[in-house]
């Protein structure tokens, strides 16, 4: 399969240069990126790009199970999660970018709903171009 570099988000194998959202929230939640090999054989790794719409709309509805002592277990959104968690520190942004830093604020906090998410995000089948 050939790809360019307009389709996914594409590293060089061995470089540290890129930092987006999206490939910070796959390290975070433990998702390896694909490798691929151009035809002069250079290996670059593909990350899943969240900002991509198929993959938003996916996280965007995504939930995981939370487990609260007044209502018992019921089933979360995500966004709602990290919205409700940090909406203070993004002051209204509504781009795709901030929602995927709050989301990455909030597994970052090492508690048992962001270990849930994580899980959450593991299980499903993402994009990768």
């Amino acid at each position: 399969m050939k790809h360019t570099k307009q389709q996914g988000t594409y590293i060089k194998t061995g470089t540290t240069k890129m930092t987006s959202p999206s490939k910070e929230l796959c390290e975070i939640c433990g998702i390896k990126p694909e490798i691929i090999e151009d035809y002069d054989s250079n290996e670059y790794e593909i990350y899943i790009d969240f900002e991509q719409p198929e993959n938003f709309k996916k996280l965007f509805n995504l939930n995981f199970l939370h487990e609260d002592e007044e209502f018992g277990i019921q089933e979360v959104s995500i966004v709602y999660y990290a919205i409700y968690k940090f909406l203070d520190l993004y002051n209204g942004n509504t781009n795709s970018a901030s929602l995927l830093e709050a989301i990455i604020d909030a597994l970052k906090t090492g508690n048992v709903e962001s270990e849930l998410i994580k899980e959450a995000i593991r299980a499903e089948e993402w994009k990768y171009e």
